[in-house]
């Protein structure tokens, strides 16, 4: 079958804009699914004949009991190469928004930290710190949001970090506090009203660049929801992809090409909007149930089939993840950074 025959099907799970503390729905998911009207018929099929569907299949029935669950470890495990599911940590997001703006505009080149990663360890380590710690540190990056957001200005540094033993934020907060310019210009450069909007607008960008390296010029029809009805969102998307512009970053080509506009649709009337509903529903479940055993094999399949890796998705590593000597070095690099002259 052509490849005009398919289209990239699009979904998303937890959408909660710019509150990324919300506590009920720690994760944003999002997925996009290749499919021809001939597949979406017998995924659909498939699951009206082995589970009572009362008017539109949606995975958050699904995942009520074992039923449902079967059904989904089948469309998973036959029907997962289809999808490409990203998702982020909604808290490790802010984190790595903090080093964005709290950071970089303090850094001569940011080169050498993007190749070595340690954006992602500073992330890492502070993300540990407000998760694992006391309330304290919950306040401290519920302020961070409320400047970012521009709810207030100016408050974090009445916050006394003397104290903190997380050396990764007690390092950001010396480097904030030296210049506090720094962190408000950069803040004024960008509207941080849309940081939730910004951080969804990537995902989108990293499924639809991963499709159309390996399948050409896409259609792709995304679910007409809150997220994508203002046409700010869909409009740099629409531009990227009409203007088929590819560019370099770290050591990849990001970028795709559109046949047309990205068309915004009901489930009703696209059934392969309920398919892609499943996908993004049933992992953004998964993660939030990791214990259960059908959580486990969600994950592991959503991590073996799809491209949900540190280049597209973001998530906690494993303090395993780093090795002494990795850790040494950014150690090192955290006192070249706190000796040198900064912009």
């Amino acid at each position: 079958m052509e490849d005009e025959d398919y289209k990239i099907f699009c979904d998303e799970s937890g959408y909660t804009g710019v509150g990324l503390l919300e506590e009920k729905q720690p994760y944003f998911v999002y997925s996009g699914v290749r499919l021809s009207a001939e597949t979406t018929n017998e995924i659909s099929q498939y699951i009206k004949a082995n589970y009572p569907v009362q008017s539109e299949i949606k995975g958050k029935h699904l995942v009520k009991n074992e039923k449902g669950t079967k059904v989904l470890l089948h469309i998973f495990e036959k029907y997962g190469h289809l999808a490409r599911i990203v998702f982020f940590d909604k808290k490790l997001a802010l984190a790595s928004k903090i080093f964005e703006y709290a950071i970089e505009p303090n850094l001569l080149s940011n080169g050498l930290i993007y190749k070595t990663k340690f954006n992602i360890y500073i992330a890492d380590k502070m993300y540990d710190y407000f998760t694992k710690t006391s309330t304290e540190a919950e306040t401290i990056f519920t302020t961070f949001l409320e400047e970012l957001r521009g709810i207030k200005k100016r408050t974090i540094f009445s916050i006394d970090h003397s104290n903190i033993e997380n050396d990764a934020v007690s390092w950001m907060f010396d480097i904030v506090k030296s210049n506090p310019d720094n962190f408000y210009k950069s803040i004024s450069k960008d509207d941080v009203r849309w940081l939730g909007f910004r951080l969804n607008i990537n995902r989108t960008f990293s499924i639809l660049t991963d499709w159309s390296k390996t399948h050409g010029k896409l259609e792709v029809v995304c679910d007409e929801s809150n997220l994508l009805k203002n046409g700010d969102i869909l409009l740099p998307l629409n531009s990227m992809g009409l203007s088929g512009k590819t560019a370099e970053l770290l050591d990849d080509v990001i970028g795709f090409e559109l046949t047309k506009e990205i068309s915004l649709a009901k489930s009703k009337e696209e059934p392969g909007l309920e398919i892609a509903d499943i996908f993004a529903s049933t992992v953004g479940y998964a993660l939030n149930n990791k214990a259960d055993e059908f959580s486990k094999k969600i994950i592991k399949y959503t991590f073996e089939k799809t491209i949900c890796n540190p280049s597209f998705c973001i998530f906690p590593s494993s303090k395993n993840t780093y090795s002494k000597e990795q850790i040494d070095f950014y150690k090192r690099l955290m006192r070249i950074i706190n000796e040198y002259p900064r912009k």
